[in-house]
């Protein structure tokens, strides 16, 4: 779940825990607004929103004293707090873990869950996220190698099995490419 309520940009799904949003939301919201109420009503103090001090030390505590260098933009004080939660949260033992969340981390990873429509469907859809979260992908099986396959669904093809130009490979190439270019809706390379 923590990865899921990261930032799609930092490898999560973008769904955010409100108590992840609420703390910088309202500390870029409270460094906002003196301006405009010095503007307004110049004859009151710069320390008018309520709560602002407990929400400055409360962020203080919470986020080892780190304050941005522009503070009146959400995404400033947001950067600081979902970075914290990657350092105390993931401590990958393995190199394909810690390889696939620093995959994530860049911005064309997930394009396809910014986008309004999506030309993928259901299941391509699951398992791209699957992939993304590492949660399972699949049913343990064995593959016609004979080598097992686990949750995560990752075994590559074998040229034992396949030879690159047996009827087999070229049936798999050729479903591959047409699948892409409906997907991608171009006809050029058929």
């Amino acid at each position: 779940w923590t990865q899921l309520s990261l930032p799609i940009k930092l490898g999560g799904l973008g769904i955010r825990k409100v108590t992840d949003i609420a703390l910088p939301a309202f500390v870029a919201l409270t460094f906002g607004v003196h301006n405009l109420v010095n503007l307004i009503c110049p004859s009151l103090d710069k320390a008018t929103v309520h709560f602002e001090e407990e929400a400055k030390e409360i962020w203080k505590e919470l986020n080892r004293l780190s304050i941005p260098t522009i503070p009146s933009y959400q995404r400033n004080w947001d950067i600081i707090k979902t970075q914290l939660i990657i350092d105390n949260t993931f401590n990958f033992d393995s190199l394909a873990e810690t390889a696939r969340l620093r995959a994530l981390e860049h911005s064309e990873f997930g394009t396809y869950l910014q986008a309004i429509e999506t030309l993928i469907d259901n299941n391509s859809f699951r398992v791209c996220d699957a992939l993304r979260i590492d949660s399972p992908v699949c049913r343990p099986y064995n593959c016609i190698c004979g080598t097992p396959v686990g949750v995560n669904g990752m075994h590559g093809l074998h040229l034992e099995t396949f030879s690159p130009l047996s009827k087999e490979a070229q049936d798999l190439v050729h479903m591959i490419g047409t699948n892409l270019n409906q997907i991608s809706g171009d006809s050029r390379s058929k």
